[in-house]
């Protein structure tokens, strides 16, 4: 193949001229003809969709028809669209700061671009490289602040036929001055594994923040990326749609690991319906006994459906959304004391392998436990705080379901020191399916729904294992058809997890 570098054709004004000067033929413009002016690149002279030109090199600088030297700053619109030859491009200097639009559109034979020596560019236009297809795109040497829909891409799934992917692009690595990441930004890009979001820049010219676009989704939905760092930058939230379109529930079944920092404030269930994610780090740090956090608040659907997540620190977590884990893989539960007073319906449904949730014993904020949140878990036993607000003035406080299909629950423990408790806050189906379930107290006297009592005698909870069990009050339960009854069969059963 034949090499060139890029050197100029000028057009003064709206006078335009062309010249050939040795093995180099495109088009520039400027406004005025001195040193130091900037140049815009047109594009080639000749029709060069069936030209040979395989190597390109976007020069620093051109001279002008007079001999002044020119900056190259820009790369226009539509400049080298459709070329069918171009195989690599090299931008070669500081001077150029943005490619505009669908600049390289179209050139279905360029495989590689370097941008190494482009530290002053900050800007790429939405559609620049559609259709081309490298494999690498190394942004790290740039100055690009707001990162657009560079690919050309779109991913609709709920329309495929409107779907435009990229096939080729595995690897992205972004700039250290990046501040916004726009709606579409790589979707579509499907063979995209690894995404590298670079630590933040400091000192002059650094991003102050650093976003995703706001209330915008789907930057990198239909893409199989293995993992996110966000360690060093000065991301705080995730959109809901940062891995799919926003709209339609599909899987993510690539992404494994995702590093978040202590100054994330949001997750948005960016990360529900990730099957393959084991491991959330980062969101909180430790200093020798001391936790913080920023985030406190978790979503409805947080990580729903996160089959693999083992675990995850509600140390600073004071809410939870509706189905957060919902069908994940947690296989133990610590609520921090005094902080978190709802646990929200089917906050940890189906999560077949959780056999351990702790209170504190001291707790004194917990106060519902909604329907179906701990149904079909693997609890072998419950020890509900002492100082626990669901009592007798609060009615249903452990609600329908809360712990139903819990086949392993054999032990339920309420010790809250007092001479009587009243089991008005335990729904009259809140344990249903829980056939070998044994409830124990250090109450004297127990008082069930129809006012009822029952003495209880010789309880102790310093040996649990010498502590009688409660038969009355689990036969009571039963003549409410706690275990039986037909409405919660048909309940329980036919809610399954719906997938994305």
């Amino acid at each position: 193949f034949k090499l060139f570098a890029l050197a100029a054709v000028a057009m003064l004004s709206t006078n335009a001229f062309a010249d050939d000067w040795g093995n180099t033929t495109f088009v520039y413009t400027y406004a005025s003809d001195a040193d130091d002016v900037a140049a815009t690149i047109k594009g080639f002279i000749q029709d060069y969709p069936t030209g040979d030109m395989e190597e390109v090199t976007i020069p620093n600088t051109v001279k002008s028809k007079t001999g002044k030297t020119l900056k190259v700053t820009t790369i226009d619109a539509d400049a080298f669209k459709g070329n069918k030859n171009i195989k690599k491009v090299t931008f070669s200097g500081a001077n150029l700061t943005t490619i505009n639009a669908t600049a390289f559109s179209g050139c279905t034979a360029l495989a590689e671009v370097n941008f190494t020596s482009a530290t002053g560019l900050t800007t790429i236009g939405a559609g620049a490289f559609t259709g081309c297809p490298f494999a690498t795109l190394d942004l790290s040497t740039t100055k690009l602040g707001d990162v657009e829909n560079i690919m050309g891409t779109d991913f609709d799934s709920s329309d495929k036929a409107k779907r435009v992917t990229n096939t080729t692009l595995t690897t992205l690595k972004l700039s250290k001055y990046w501040s916004t990441i726009k709606e579409k930004a790589f979707a579509g890009c499907t063979a995209l594994a690894t995404v590298d979001v670079n630590t933040v820049a400091t000192g002059t010219g650094a991003p102050t923040t650093q976003v995703f676009e706001a209330s915008k989704d789907n930057m990198f939905a239909g893409c199989p990326i293995t993992s996110l760092n966000f360690a060093g930058t000065l991301v705080t939230t995730l959109p809901k749609g940062l891995l799919y379109d926003g709209t339609i529930y599909t899987n993510n079944e690539s992404l494994t690991s995702v590093t978040l920092t202590e100054k994330f404030t949001a997750l948005n269930a960016a990360l529900s319906n990730c099957t393959e994610l084991t491991t959330i780090s980062g969101y909180i740090k430790v200093s020798g006994s001391t936790k913080t956090s920023a985030l406190i608040s978790l979503v409805d659907d947080e990580f729903r459906n996160d089959a693999k997540l083992a675990s995850f620190d509600l140390t600073k977590v004071t809410t939870l959304g509706k189905y957060s884990f919902a069908g994940t893989g947690l296989t133990a539960v610590a609520f921090p004391k005094d902080g978190i007073d709802a646990i929200p319906e089917g906050c940890f449904m189906e999560c077949a392998n959780l056999a351990t949730v702790t209170w504190d014993k001291d707790d004194a904020k917990i106060a519902t436990i909604g329907e179906k949140a701990f149904a079909g878990t693997a609890i072998a036993s419950i020890t509900f705080p002492k100082g626990a607000k669901f009592n007798e003035t609060t009615i249903g406080a452990i609600a329908d379901k809360a712990f139903a299909a819990c086949e392993n629950l054999t032990t339920v423990i309420w010790d809250d020191q007092a001479t009587t408790v009243s089991c008005n806050w335990i729904n009259e189906g809140a344990f249903a399916f829980c056939d070998a379930v044994n409830f124990y107290t250090s109450a004297a006297e127990v008082t069930f729904w129809d006012g009822t009592t029952n003495k209880v005698t010789n309880v102790t909870f310093k040996n649990i294992n010498e502590a009688p069990l409660i038969k009355t009050l689990l036969d009571r339960y039963r003549r409410k058809e706690l275990f039986s009854y037909n409405k919660m069969n048909d309940a329980y059963a036919g809610d399954k997890l719906i997938q994305r």
